[in-house]
């Protein structure tokens, strides 16, 4: 889905900045295009450095074999996540970073000034939980292997998704690497409103 929106970001932008130069050709002096022009530009930086990171990422590593669960977690339940990745080729990590988060979503309307309500959406995320493993130069066939422990907090919220409010959990794995962009993955979990340990009765 993520790559998707990179590459309708990149349709866009070449369409901005080559119909911009066509409007200025015809109007030299608009403004508009202008605008249009520089709109395009941004786009094209952005979404060009995110293709970029991907092909880097194809290039470098193998897809991940991640072993999270796939059933629903309860309130306050512990759990663990298995992350292996082998290199394609030589490379320094500066180091790799897993991750619990709880990300939070709000929907709410603005005015535009014109009478005109726009949808806007507010997105906060916490750390739950990280576990950072040192650095090292990773020689080409050799594999992260990394197992870790995480636990979804007693007094936390389980999964909500409704029209106006998002509550998602995920785990997520950063690998950071000097002059180079980051490798980022992440997998959605669901955490049902049950409390662990708690019985019926």
């Amino acid at each position: 889905m993520a790559s998707d929106i990179v590459w309708i970001a990149v349709v866009v932008g070449l369409v901005s900045v080559v119909g911009s130069i066509v409007w200025l050709i015809v109007s030299p002096d608009s403004l508009d295009a202008l605008v249009l022009l520089a709109v395009g530009v941004v786009i094209l930086l952005v979404s060009a450095k995110e293709v970029g990171s991907a092909v880097f990422r194809l290039v470098r590593l193998t897809d991940p074999e991640v072993d999270v669960p796939e059933k629903p977690l309860l309130v306050g339940e512990p759990f663990s996540m298995r992350y292996r990745q082998r290199w394609k080729h030589a490379t320094k990590v500066s180091r790799i970073r897993f991750e619990l988060l709880l990300q939070e979503t709000v929907w709410y309307s603005t005015s535009d000034g014109q009478g005109h309500r726009v949808p806007t959406a507010l997105t906060h995320g916490d750390v739950i939980q990280g576990f950072t493993v040192a650095g090292r130069r990773f020689k080409r066939g050799q594999t992260i292997n990394q197992s870790c422990a995480f636990q979804i907090p007693a007094n936390g919220m389980h999964t909500v998704q409704l029209d106006h409010h998002m509550i998602e959990w995920y785990v997520t794995a950063r690998i950071e690497m000097r002059w180079s962009p980051d490798y980022l993955w992440q997998q959605q979990l669901t955490v049902s409103p049950e409390l662990a340990g708690v019985t019926d009765g």
